[in-house]
């Protein structure tokens, strides 16, 4: 499993390793299924993200008019699952994953808030911003430099986009933002944080 910004020319360096680690499998004649998904839903739970949810109603992000379709890792682990069960037809194919519905910021937001039935509001982010709040909780230069490439690359609608793929090959839709917070709603309580 790669990411959606795998690409020769990827902003971020871990984006551009994984395109390196597809072109090895490629290389290595190996039958070889590539997933690239979009953002996880699950970056809604990650330390620079779940406390402002949780103790302030707040989604924060870089992202401008950027757009994409959140995916849950459960439903990447059941694309997953079903290309190992069968990976003959999946062989030597790419597959971009999405979730269930295309949206910014400000939907995101809206969608969290409904599920968690308080107002959620979107806050912009500059880059600048951004990077020292991630400094000043801690994380890795290297995942800084990742996540700031991502969210360029967001901005630059490389994220953008949805399809039918997850619900092909396993059978099942892909989960709705609602869903996931609503099945993770425990996490989003300020309660957790203090």
């Amino acid at each position: 499993m790669s990411q959606i910004s795998a690409k020769a020319d990827a902003r971020s360096q871990a984006a551009l390793a994984h395109w390196y680690g597809e072109r090895v499998f490629d290389w290595a004649g190996v039958p070889v299924t590539h997933l690239r998904p979009t953002v996880f839903m699950e970056w809604l739970t990650y330390g620079f993200q779940l406390p402002l949810i949780a103790n302030h109603n707040v989604l924060r992000a870089p992202t401008a008019n950027g757009r994409h379709a959140p995916i849950a890792a459960a439903d990447q682990g059941r694309v997953i699952a079903s290309v190992l069960l069968d990976s003959a037809p999946h062989a030597g194919k790419t597959y971009p994953l999405f979730g269930a519905e295309e949206m910014d910021h400000e939907e995101l937001a809206r969608a969290v808030g409904i599920a968690l039935g308080r107002p959620i509001r979107y806050e912009a982010e500059s880059f600048e911003s951004f990077e020292a709040r991630l400094a000043e909780l801690g994380l890795s230069a290297h995942f800084i430099q990742h996540i700031t490439s991502v969210y360029r690359a967001y901005q630059a609608s490389e994220f953008a986009g949805t399809n039918d793929i997850v619900e092909q090959i396993t059978g099942q839709k892909p989960m709705q933002v609602r869903e996931y917070v609503i099945a993770n709603h425990s996490l989003f309580q300020p309660a957790v944080f203090g």
